[in-house]
């Protein structure tokens, strides 16, 4: 099957491992378009009608295959009205996604962001608390808030575990958070060369560039990321702050805990 893009990059994480960090300074590149989370896996297509079903059918498409040509034509729009050369998708349930999308995508390239799982965790607690329930309470009324940190337990385990399959399958760049705020020369360095891009100072400006607006569901809203420059990152919590649910996942992408 055709496709308009042939090899697109996407970060593959869990929820912030700061990805929107990456994604921001990746986009401050004149040759590199990184937007704001574009949510692909949850464009669909609609075959209940039963022409549609047939015609496809004779057309040899699934509901699969017009769903992954929809993803490519929306990659495609965003490099060509960026004018730039490459085209990045990041959003955590992309590593949720990662077999479908090599699949689809046999050239695709992938920068595998890690962060210490306790500190994910940590970090997407306090977002529900402090951005996601405000904001649907906002838009639809109350939301039940008990269970949330079990459910944030939960969602983080398993994007953790589909991190570590995506490591073990998939030829691509591995970058760590904690590398990204401590050296970022180095870590966005090695990121264009993996690219074949050349290396551009104005990465760790990214507040100077051109970006996308940040909002509840396109990327990290913190103060942090709206500075418009890296800055420090925290210390993971300590051991007997971390669950036991995550303590393998700790290990088994080189972090202590």
């Amino acid at each position: 099957m055709d496709r308009l893009v042939n090899s697109p990059v996407f970060i593959l994480s869990t929820a912030r491992a700061g990805s929107t960090l990456l994604q921001r300074m990746m986009n401050a590149h004149s040759l590199i378009r990184a937007g704001h989370e574009l949510h692909l896996c949850d464009v669909t297509v609609n075959l209940e009608a039963p022409g549609v079903q047939i015609a496809m059918r004779n057309l040899g498409l699934s509901r699969r295959d017009l769903e992954n040509m929809l993803w490519d034509r929306v990659l495609h729009h965003e490099l060509v009205r960026s004018g730039k050369q490459v085209i990045v998708d990041k959003n955590p349930d992309n590593s949720l996604n990662w077999r479908r999308i090599s699949d689809y995508w046999p050239n695709a390239r992938y920068i595998l962001l890690l962060r210490h799982p306790g500190s994910t965790l940590r970090s997407v607690i306090e977002m529900m608390h402090n951005e996601i329930i405000p904001f649907v309470n906002g838009e639809q009324g109350a939301l039940n808030v008990t269970g949330v940190d079990g459910a944030a337990l939960y969602y983080i385990k398993k994007q953790l575990n589909a991190i570590t399959a995506a490591r073990d399958a998939l030829s691509g760049l591995t970058a760590r958070y904690e590398e990204l705020v401590t050296d970022p020369v180095g870590v966005t360095q090695e990121i264009c060369s993996y690219l074949s891009v050349p290396w551009e100072r104005g990465m760790l400006e990214y507040g100077k560039s051109a970006q996308d607006p940040i909002g509840a569901f396109l990327g990290d809203t913190s103060s942090n990321i709206r500075s418009g420059q890296v800055q420090p990152g925290k210390l993971p919590p300590a051991r007997e702050e971390i669950p036991d649910g995550i303590l393998a996942a700790c290990q088994a992408l080189g972090y202590s805990a």
